[in-house]
């Protein structure tokens, strides 16, 4: 899958160690999505009823996880192909890996 740049991570993703990606295959999200879909209750399918889906928490608790132990979650996607989502944290100094 070769996603399109869509949501992208916070602050300088130059020191940033990319910790984490997860990739599917699927009807992927709109564009205009992309920015939305980490907010409570954005689903991309943009229903709102639980029997077709979840309830568009998944991603909002996710982004406030990683971003409380100072990472940053970001999403791409290709319409019909499918998604991927990742999330970074910051390097500790000298060592590339992830602080905590």
């Amino acid at each position: 899958m070769a996603p399109q740049r869509g949501g992208r991570p916070h602050g300088d993703r130059q020191r940033r160690h990319r910790d984490g990606r997860s990739e599917a295959t699927g009807p992927g999200i709109p564009e205009a999505l992309l920015e939305r879909i980490f907010d409570r209750f954005v689903r991309a399918d943009g229903a709102r009823s639980r029997s077709t889906g979840g309830s568009g928490l998944g991603l909002s608790i996710t982004r406030e996880i990683v971003e409380a132990h100072g990472g940053r979650v970001w999403a791409e996607s290709t319409p019909g192909v499918g998604s991927a989502f990742s999330m970074g944290f910051p390097a500790r100094r000298g060592t590339g890996e992830p602080e905590g």
